[in-house]
């Protein structure tokens, strides 16, 4: 009997370490696969159409009331929301650009410089409300951060990946620091103007956590790149964490309380064939006008 026991301990034991370690091999093939397809489009041109929404945090079922807009930078002003034709190019330029309509957004960074257009539509159409275009900016920069999201692949914990009809969907997190993109306007400022910048961002919401979702079709290359991504909302901290709290935590331990959720934004990609579109066409046209004032 005890020779039995130990006959069939010995193989759990077997099966657990061979279940453990195949989870393990398919674990690290999900991630070198992953990470071999985003290499294909790191350095290349991308066109992609991109879908950009915010999604309320509830509480108790119910929508919660928002102290200030995910995703709003230092203005205040609102994230855009909806469609946009996005193009990066091989030089490192960053543009996008909203479909051809009444209202409009532009915005073109090249590295050093960034460019911005906004055109306002009819009264129907929300006429006077201002987007702010440099947070969009780095929202856009940092979900194109392929080489970025290479590095995260390989140090995520775990990479999920589900199959359907020869398209792999892989799925991992990402810690909200990746998408803290730098100005570089900021960067090369003096020591008081960064730190002024520094706590203006304290009081900007910022992503605490996303989850990425990268499609990829049968020939290994990405088709799609989904964010999801969770905000907090500094100024409820601020209020004390409470849902009607009046009081504003200044207590020297803001380092140590717990974050308060704020909304969600979901930033969906779509890669294109080509590169033509009103993202490059914008591009295109900024580059000659800076390349022309510059003479």
């Amino acid at each position: 009997m005890l020779i039995l026991k130990q006959t069939v301990f010995s193989l759990a034991v077997v099966i657990i370490s061979i279940v453990t370690s195949s989870t393990s091999v398919a674990q690290d093939d999900a991630s070198a696969n992953l990470q071999r397809a985003l290499e294909k489009i790191d350095a290349a041109v991308l066109h992609m159409s991109g879908s950009f929404k915010i999604t309320k945090t509830k509480v108790d079922g119910k929508s919660a009331v928002v102290s200030i807009v995910m995703g709003a930078g230092q203005s205040g002003k609102d994230l855009f929301t909806g469609e946009l034709d996005v193009y990066r190019g091989d030089s490192g330029v960053v543009a996008a650009a909203s479909p051809e309509n009444l209202e409009q957004v532009k915005i073109m960074y090249d590295g050093q410089r960034s460019l911005y257009s906004q055109r306002h539509g009819s009264a129907s159409s929300r006429l006077g409300k201002d987007y702010d275009l440099p947070a969009l900016r780095d929202l856009i920069r940092s979900t194109l951060d392929v080489e970025g999201l290479v590095s995260e692949v390989a140090g995520a914990t775990r990479v999920r990946v589900t199959e359907k009809e020869g398209v792999k969907s892989y799925r991992f997190t990402v810690d909200g620091e990746f998408f803290d993109a730098e100005d570089d306007s900021v960067s090369a400022a003096n020591p008081e103007q960064r730190m002024i910048s520094r706590a203006m961002k304290q009081m900007v919401p910022k992503v605490l956590e996303g989850v990425v979702t990268v499609d990829v079709d049968p020939s290994d290359t990405p088709t799609r790149i989904k964010y999801a991504l969770q905000y907090n909302d500094p100024m409820k901290e601020m209020m004390g964490g409470g849902a009607g709290e009046a009081r504003i935590v200044i207590d020297g331990s803001g380092g140590n309380r717990d974050p308060v959720l704020g909304n969600m934004v979901i930033v969906d990609y779509r890669v294109l064939p080509d590169s033509e579109g009103p993202a490059k066409q914008f591009a295109d046209e900024m580059a000659e006008r800076l390349k022309a004032a510059s003479k």
